[in-house]
């Protein structure tokens, strides 16, 4: 069956059974209706399940909602959320594990987020509900579920297509919802032990307590988790030779370094490495000294979770109902790791020049004869404040503190005007606030440092340089005792010329931001059935309501990140003085006209943001029993965001036919729309990414777009459920076709379309290309009046306009546009390439009776067909790279998005016998292509494959003294794979893979609940 038959066959069914695209919501699916994962299916009550506020009964399910129980999860060995949500097979992209590095979000470091992201569409474009009751929001990644206390969970729903007409443009990829178990009563406590090799494991503890009579029922449950670091040099395949994988956290900015001489000779013609590059944990390649900084970060971080969940349920009357709820959660990370210091971004810059006099760099000379050509005066050192030394005293990497603080209240009140008719009101406040600690060196007192007149008690107007509290800062490796990477002592340390702690305290400084999103809502719903007429499959239920949501974002800053504090990387008019920055580009800065970038020589400052605004919206459903083999339900939403970014109608149409008892057929087509995040709209963050025709990692900065608009998707869905006996099946195709998404322009796209636009240069526009410099856009012309266009010599204007264009992006040292010369990039958050993706989700399950127990086995798995993206273009509409299918590839700085393996499946078996029960199961994820691969240098092959990667967990329950005592013992990544190798700064793929290797886990619940 061809991937194109599979595309048509949808629409050749929706235009059968929808001719219109007012939509829908579902309601309660059967329980085996749901596919659960990993496990085999639990049973599960008659529910109500997410979608729908017309209280139906489960044979009226129209729509595929997943359903994990959590007899389901037991069974797994409890698995943290995090890791739940991963083994979703219809889950991609998530963030639980590193994810420093290419962790999107708009610029943001999001270590110790966790999120759910449907379909690899982005953890943004899923909904995530407690109770049907909304988080406060990450802008950059949607909920962050690091406030679920699991031991409250008693499922988790997946609704896993478009449900903007019930729920607002958030759910545009899809819903998922966490219900509590709100009906335990007595008491229960768990508590595990997970193993992981080189760590020392991951510890939780939780209690949960319920106590009710005839109308007040009171539930409360608290929880801490504590996981513990793991390195990445604690895994074999975490730190492995340049030559194997160049980009694997290699920089040609480290410590040990590189000298560019300066003297009566061609400047970039003697350049140097440091003589002891290698021998102090460095890789020497032609001239440059790389340095491997992954070497001083985790793979896991420390982290310190605590959780708390109370709710009440009280009943006025048969009625009238209240329901109170209080969520509070906070992820402590309090020693984030990363290398000693970031790279300066401008390498030849007035705080990367060392005059020959400089006492670290006579004693370089005087130990290395040679070291420079003679009639040498200075040098510009390309490297970075600290490298293989680490933080004196200990060799420690940079430490920072992560934090993120999340709590909710939401109440709800139920009754019925009259018989028949009911009405809800709910209100729902939520707050989340993220605090991000960093630390970065100053550019002018690296300047100050390297003339000597560094340190915290140093007047550079009145110092002597190198005299009393005024110190230099040396660079070279005669200032390393001790190499914190491999153990080496230096036999060339010059004490003399070293630099101390607190000079080291006083070029690095640290810095802080804090996120705050705050959320209220109010709804108001009606729902009951059509009293005067029925349909012959059953009475017409119907709803309608209304929901106000105001949204209110804050940034607020340190100083020294704040550009309305600190603007400047020279601030100190005796910077003028000294020559390392010119009187006009001074002004120019401290007016805010230019150059307003901050004080760091890596990190750029921003400005602190205030928004708010008011969401309503006015929604209505009607379902509709035909008959007892065929029903649809409508649904219709009006939401408004106000001013530019204006309204939307939204509708849906879902219909289910069930010609037989064994067989359900069900479709669904449906319209979204999705305002910009707040913080999209005036922002500016920086990261550290890989940028392929540098082959080094820079500055990017993302830059806030006023002028976003909203995007929107149209949402389509068909599917079948088998059952027969004891067998079960389901087949669902989906699609989404996206217009106008929010995407951040790709740092890699514009410097690969500025330095490789290919074609030669007309002989009448200045004659071939200068020696050395790439076939693409120079616009600054050379002493032979060169300049240079693109690839249409016949339009040169076009082509200059679009080299100007892309130029604005990147900021250059003041030598030639070459890429080794790149300083930082500048990428806008954009109304981005359209976007259609689809595919197959698939759920197969055979129960039996075998041996005096019951047997499940069975397969689920989710198949992406395509996920293709039309040109990416710039803010101006430049190109940047042509579109395609993105489906298959890591898409590693090659594109806005994340990687995308076609195929993730689980195979699994589960025998239940008395009080035992044990599982298995495999987890497969197809191998995928990286399209920008680096390349092995020893054999010449490209990294361009990440490979396959199979795992098996096991698990093992028993439950004893009348099942009032459960232990469990669980076996995760049974043969110890490792994760592929992917050409990436991590060696590996963490959005996909997990690295840990195989890990033990132990737990013991006791349960108490009265008689």
């Amino acid at each position: 069956m061809s991937n194109t038959w599979l595309r048509q066959f949808p629409s050749i069914v929706l235009a059968a059974l929808v001719s219109s695209q007012v939509a829908a919501q579902e309601t309660a699916p059967t329980a085996p209706e749901s596919e659960p994962a990993p496990a085999p299916r639990g049973q599960v009550e008659e529910i109500v399940v997410t979608g729908s506020y017309i209280r139906g009964t489960p044979e009226n399910a129209a729509l595929p909602v997943d359903v994990t129980s959590l007899d389901d999860m037991k069974d797994v060995g409890a698995p943290s959320i995090a890791e739940l949500i991963r083994n979703l097979a219809y889950t991609s992209g998530n963030l639980a594990e590193t994810n420093q590095f290419g962790a999107g979000g708009g610029g943001q470091a999001q270590e110790g987020v966790l999120t759910v992201n449907l379909r690899g569409l982005g953890s943004a474009r899923t909904l995530v509900l407690i109770n049907g009751r909304r988080l406060a929001p990450s802008d950059a990644v949607g909920s962050d579920l690091s406030i679920l206390p699991k031991s409250a969970i008693g499922r988790l729903e997946v609704l896993k297509d478009g449900a903007a007409a019930l729920y607002g443009s958030d759910a545009i990829g899809g819903v998922a919802n966490f219900i509590t178990r709100e009906d335990f009563e007595g008491f229960e406590i768990s508590a595990s032990e997970q193993f992981v090799r080189k760590s020392n494991g991951d510890h939780e503890v939780a209690l949960i307590g319920g106590w009710g009579n005839e109308r007040l029922h009171l539930m409360a449950a608290f929880e801490w988790s504590h996981r513990s670091e793991l390195r990445f040099r604690d895994r074999g395949w975490g730190l492995i030779p340049r030559e194997v994988n160049p980009q694997g956290g290699w920089s040609g900015i480290g410590n040990p370094a590189r000298v560019f001489p300066v003297g009566p000779f061609a400047f970039g013609t003697n350049v140097q490495p440091d003589p002891e590059c290698n021998s102090l944990g460095g890789s020497l390649g032609g001239t440059t000294c790389f340095f491997q900084y992954t070497f001083y970060d985790n793979l896991a971080e420390e982290q310190n979770n605590y959780k708390g969940y109370v709710e009440a349920n009280y009943e006025f009357s048969d009625t009238m109902k209240l329901h109170v709820e209080g969520i509070y959660g906070l992820m402590d990370m309090p020693n984030w790791k990363s290398s000693p210091s970031y790279p300066p971004q401008s390498l030849f810059g007035p705080d990367r020049f060392i005059p020959v006099t400089h006492p670290g760099f006579a004693d370089m000379i005087t130990q290395y004869p040679g070291f420079v050509p003679a009639g040498t005066v200075g040098g510009f050192v390309i490297g970075r404040a600290i490298g293989s030394q680490g933080r004196l005293p200990d060799g420690s990497p940079l430490s920072a503190k992560r934090r993120t603080e999340q709590w909710r209240f939401a109440a709800r009140l139920t009754g019925e005007i009259f018989d028949g008719i009911s009405w809800e009101t709910a209100f729902t406040y939520a707050e989340r606030e993220r605090l991000l600690g960093g630390e970065d060196t100053r550019t002018e007192r690296m300047a100050f440092a390297l003339d000597g007149l560094g340190g915290a008690g140093c007047d550079p107007g009145t110092g002597t340089p190198g005299a009393g509290p005024c110190q230099y800062f040396n660079p070279f490796s005669n200032a390393i005792q001790r190499s914190a990477i491999n153990g080496a002592v230096n036999p060339r340390y010059n004490a003399a010329v070293a630099n101390s702690p607190a000079l080291f305290d006083w070029l690095i400084t640290k810095n802080s931001s804090v996120n705050t999103n705050k959320l209220f809502v109010w709804d108001g719903v009606f729902s009951g059935q059509v009293p005067w007429f029925e349909l012959p499959g059953g009475e017409i239920g119907w709803a309608f309501g209304t929901q106000v949501r105001r949204e209110v974002y804050e940034l607020q800053l340190s100083d020294s990140v704040n550009l309305a504090v600190e603007p400047c990387a020279f601030s100190d008019p005796l910077s003028v003085t000294r020559g390392n920055i010119s009187q006009a580009n001074f002004d120019l800065c401290q007016n805010g006209l230019a150059n307003v970038t901050g004080p760091f020589s890596f990190l750029s400052g921003t400005n602190e943001q205030y928004f708010k605004r008011v969401v309503w919206g006015l929604f209505g459903e009607i379902s509709l029993p035909f008959h007892e083999m065929f029903d649809a339900q409508f649904a219709l939403r009006y939401e408004d965001y106000g001013g530019a970014v204006g309204s939307t109608v939204d509708p849906k149409l879902s219909l289910r036919f069930q010609p037989f008892e064994w067989v359900t057929l069900r479709g669904s087509v449906s319209t979204t729309f999705r305002g910009p995040p707040q913080s999209f709209l005036a922002n500016r963050t920086t990261t550290l990414q890989f940028i392929p025709p540098t082959n080094a990692f820079k500055a990017v900065d993302v830059v806030g777009n006023p002028n976003l608009k909203p995007e929107s998707a149209f949402t389509s869905n068909v599917g079948t459920v088998f059952e027969w006996e004891g067998l079960y099946a389901s087949l669902d195709y989906w699609r989404f076709d996206f217009q106008d998404p929010f995407q951040t322009e790709s740092a890699g796209q514009i410097v690969g379309a500025y330095t490789t636009i290919g074609g030669a240069i007309p002989v009448a526009l200045g004659g071939t290309l200068p020696a050395g410099h790439p076939a693409g856009c120079q616009l600054t012309p050379n002493a032979g009046g060169f300049v240079g266009w693109g690839v249409d010599p016949a339009n040169p204007a076009a082509d200059a306009a679009r080299c100007a264009g892309l130029r604005n992006h990147i900021a250059f040292a003041p030598a030639a546009d070459l890429p080794a010369n790149l300083v930082r990039v500048d990428t806008n958050i954009i109304n981005g390439s359209n976007i259609v993706t689809s595919g197959l989700d698939f759920y197969l399950q055979y129960e039996f009776e075998v041996l005096d127990g019951s047997l499940s086995i069975g397969s689920q798995g989710s198949y992406r067909l395509d996920y293709r993206s039309k040109d990416f273009v710039d803010i101006a509409g430049f190109l940047l790279q042509t579109g395609g299918d993105f489906n298959g590839f890591l898409n590693d700085n090659a594109s806005p998005f994340q990687p995308l393996p076609a195929l993730k499946t689980d195979v699994f078996t589960k025998f239940s016998r008395g009080s035992h029960t044990a599982t298995i199961v495999g987890h497969y994820i197809t191998s995928y292509t990286d399209q920008l691969p680096p390349v092995n240098t020893i054999t010449l092959q490209p990294l361009d494959k990440v490979d396959n990667f199979f795992t098996v967990d096991m698990h093992y329950v028993v439950r004893l003294f009348d099942e009032s005592m459960a232990l469990s013992f669980s076996i995760m990544n049974v043969g110890d794979k490792e994760p592929p190798l992917a050409g990436t700064d991590l060696n590996y793929d963490p959005f996909t893979h997990d690295g840990r290797g195989r890990m033990f886990k132990v737990g013991l619940t006791y349960t108490w609940q009265p008689d």
